[in-house]
C-alpha cells in the first residue's frame, strides 16, 4: 500500500499483495482503491438492502408516569 510500518526499528511489516483481493472486482493483486474498474454498484445497493430493513411492531404494553412526593406512603416494605 505505500505504507511502511516499522517494528523494533528495523524489520517492516507489509502486505503480500499477491493475497489479497479486491472487493470491487474479486482480482487478486490490488485493493479496491487502486481498482481501475468501475465500481460495482450492484453489490452496494444490493448489501444496503439486506442491512436496512424496517420492521413495523405493535407496541401492545401500556406505560404510565406518575409523581407523587411520597409524603403518607410506606416504604418499609420496599
Amino acid at each position: 500500500t505505500g505504507k511502511k510500518i516499522t517494528i523494533n526499528g528495523s524489520d517492516t511489516a507489509g502486505y503480500d499483495k499477491a493475497k489479497v483481493e479486491c472487493f470491487n472486482c474479486h482480482k487478486i493483486g490490488h485493493f479496491s482503491r487502486e481498482c481501475r474498474v468501475p465500481r460495482n454498484q450492484e453489490n452496494r445497493t444490493r448489501n444496503q438492502e439486506t442491512t436496512r430493513r424496517i420492521l413495523n411492531v405493535e407496541d401492545t404494553s401500556s406505560k404510565v408516569m406518575v409523581a407523587f412526593d411520597g409524603a403518607g406512603f410506606d416504604w418499609s416494605y420496599m
